[in-house]
């Protein structure tokens, strides 16, 4: 009666003490702001299926992709010999015989999953101990992690060696290739050694598999726990929408995030789902040219500042309201507060216990890892449990801009022409619409629309350079016939530059004028030649009442060589690369329309960089870098362009006045500039237009 009874002790115990540091997990996470991430329950569970089960996200990186798999299948069979492991605490005898002929079946797959665990524990561990890749966190923790995933398998195996020894296997021995095998090893074994040999095999599993459970809330692990839940709350639309508080609600005191309970639960919950696998740090551009940010950082941060807040969240009552407590109500508290002191300690074992844990900003998180985002994105879609790292980025630059007016020199500048002029060059708001006359083009009148709205954008009316890349878009839409209108001066900056800067007050001052603009003229279709633009048009102002079709110039572009009111004339051959625009490509899935538009140019042979389309290397620009002076490691548009240069592509296209910039000054860093050009997909077409205009029997596409 022994057995039956320590066992039931140790699985209540371990329950007990699992479910309170479940709770205690909730309780962290529930203290963020509200989110609704409901709806499309549907599409959820399918988003689960493709990423849990699926790893859609893992295979791309070869080895260590497949030894997940390995790992993940074989630990998720291995959970079926665990159930028969601990049935056998109560039935010595028991296993899945009745099964009849599934049975062998079962152990066959059994015995290859646990070996199949073993093999991806042999990978993960030569990665840490010979590859060593720079972004992988090397820590007790994962090699603690590794242990104990080897000592549930090696248990099951030396358990099934003894009992293949001993002939309590009948009918599924042969079927356990491994198992049998090793079964060998104890051949000459009497019976006394291998019975005990078997009750060893089963104790240490049971305290193995216990242990493990409870040990999860407390290592990297977590994301056993939190890695399902945060794919299957997931953002399902509009991905590169940052969400829009409402400023306007004097029930907030704080606005962006300095501390866990200002974050929503949802990026509370990311910090459960981080397996510290640290592919979205080997992605970043920031990362990779010598700048300090590391996106796995950020989010460890993060979960450090979630546990040392447990000791506020989960502190127990004061002491004038314990003494009115029940014994029962009283010891949980005080266990509560227990809990607290070990969560705000064991994540930082090096630091020991402190009374005043560092702040998140400034303190666990530097200033410059924030300012060096480009908030291109690649570390969201690397990461293969969905966590939204630019988001926590942002909010953390709302708080420093909006609550502690703390942000770098230069966009100070930024943020006075944007406010004044609004633009972030600086150009005269009255000015702005001096290019229309130039251009043959009127504003539209009061009240007055179209069927298309070319949205010019800032870099096309105060940019010289962009203001040719304007000039050949129109060219190309005249040349097909397409009715087309502009708003000139009434048209002002989208606010994306303002808003991935932190100054969401600039940015919804700047989005409500143009809604409002644009809803006065019942704008409903747009095209701009600026994807981020494009993005905020699209995807950010319906939150603001601005709902429109937008399309990216390269889309319009493409519809039109489609449909045959393009003519473009051969030219001489030349080879050519495309840049990707990170908030076109990588944010927004538009790879095809682009390379649509410039393989329809006669005489060009597009040669593509290693890293194109949707894992595109971002040209530096974005988040508001733009504006911003790289003083840290290698300048990023100087490492995408020579990536550009390496295949020997004597024009690299592009499609973002902000790339065309970033493009054309590394190449001139890498003195190229006189025998490689950089040009916009309409500058192409329109250099190859024909002079005889297409026929013309629609005014508008679509």
């Amino acid at each position: 009666m022994f057995k039956p009874i320590a066992l039931t002790v140790l699985i209540l115990a371990a329950l007990i003490g699992f479910g309170r540091n479940f709770a205690r997990l909730v309780r962290l996470v529930a203290q963020g702001r509200r989110e609704d991430r409901t709806g499309r329950w549907g599409r959820r569970l399918v988003h689960v299926l493709v990423h849990v089960f699926g790893h859609r996200r893992m295979f791309d990186r070869g080895g260590i992709g497949l030894a997940h798999f390995l790992i993940f299948y074989g630990f998720v069979s291995v959970q079926l010999c665990a159930f028969e492991i601990f049935a056998k605490g109560y039935k010595s005898d028991f296993n899945y015989a009745f099964l009849g002929p599934l049975y062998p079946i079962l152990m066959f797959l059994q015995d290859v999953m646990c070996l199949a665990v073993m093999v991806g524990l042999a990978y993960a561990s030569y990665r840490r101990v010979v590859v060593k890749p720079p972004h992988l966190m090397l820590t007790t923790d994962a090699w603690t992690i590794i242990a104990l995933t080897y000592g549930v398998v090696v248990t099951i195996y030396l358990l099934g060696v003894a009992e293949i020894a001993l002939g309590e296997r009948q009918g599924a021995a042969s079927a356990m290739v491994v198992e049998n095998a090793l079964a060998g090893l104890v051949a000459g074994w009497n019976e006394t050694a291998l019975r005990g040999l078997k009750e060893a095999a089963w104790w240490a599993h049971v305290l193995v598999v216990l242990s493990f459970l409870n040990y999860l809330p407390y290592s990297k692990h977590l994301h056993l726990l939190g890695a399902v839940p945060n794919i299957f709350f997931a953002r399902l639309e509009r991905p590169a929408a940052l969400p829009t508080p409402n400023l306007e609600d004097e029930t907030v005191a704080t606005f962006g995030a300095s501390e866990p309970r200002h974050f929503t639960w949802k990026h509370l919950l990311d910090t459960t789902a981080c397996t510290e696998c640290g592919r979205c740090t080997s992605q970043c551009p920031a990362q990779a040219t010598g700048k300090p940010l590391s996106p796995m950082k950020i989010v460890h941060d993060l979960k450090l500042a979630l546990f040392d807040s447990a000791a506020e969240v989960l502190a127990p009552p004061p002491a004038e309201a314990l003494a009115t407590m029940g014994p029962a109500r009283r010891l949980w508290h005080t266990l509560e507060g227990d809990l607290a002191r070990r969560a705000q300690t064991f994540f930082a074992p090096e630091t020991g216990e402190r009374d005043d844990p560092p702040p998140l900003i400034g303190g666990r998180t530097t200033l410059e890892e924030l300012w060096a985002c480009t908030t291109c994105g690649a570390c969201v879609q690397a990461c293969p449990v969905l966590i939204e790292h630019v988001d926590d980025i942002v909010d953390m630059r709302r708080n420093l801009v909006l609550m502690q007016a703390s942000f770098p020199e230069e966009l100070q500048q930024t943020f006075t022409k944007l406010e004044n002029e609004g633009n972030p060059w600086g150009l005269s708001a009255g000015a702005r619409g001096d290019w229309m006359e130039k251009d043959g083009l009127r504003p539209l009148a009061e009240g007055e629309t179209t069927p298309l709205l070319y949205w010019v954008g800032c870099a096309g009316a105060c940019d010289p350079r962009a203001q040719r890349v304007r000039q050949a878009v129109i060219r190309i839409l005249r040349a097909a016939g397409v009715e087309f209108a502009v708003l000139g001066g009434e048209e002002t900056c989208t606010g994306d530059p303002a808003r991935r800067a932190g100054n969401e007050y600039l940015y919804q001052t700047l989005a409500r004028r143009n809604v409002e603009t644009l809803n006065a003229h019942q704008i409903t279709r747009i095209v701009t030649q600026c994807p981020h633009c494009f993005n905020t048009l699209a995807h950010e102002y319906p939150d603001l009442g601005g709902r429109y079709e937008v399309m990216h110039h390269s889309e319009l572009i493409a519809e039109l060589l489609a449909a045959g009111r393009l003519r473009l004339k051969p030219a001489h051959a030349e080879k050519l690369t495309f840049h990707d625009p990170c908030y076109l490509g990588r944010w927004n899935g538009r790879v095809r329309p682009p390379r649509v538009a410039l393989d329809a140019l006669p005489g060009r042979q597009r040669v593509e960089m290693p890293r194109s389309g949707r894992q595109s290397f971002c040209c530096g620009a974005g988040g508001a870098r733009m504006w911003m002076e790289e003083h840290i490691g290698v300048k990023v548009n100087v490492e995408r362009s020579r990536e550009a240069l390496a295949t020997g592509a004597s024009t690299i296209a592009v499609g973002c006045p902000f790339c065309m910039t970033m493009m054309e000054d590394g190449v001139k860093e890498h003195g190229r500039a006189e025998d490689v050009r950089v040009r916009d997909i309409a500058e192409l077409v329109a250099e190859a237009l024909e002079e005889t205009p297409a026929p013309q029997e629609a005014a508008a596409v679509g």
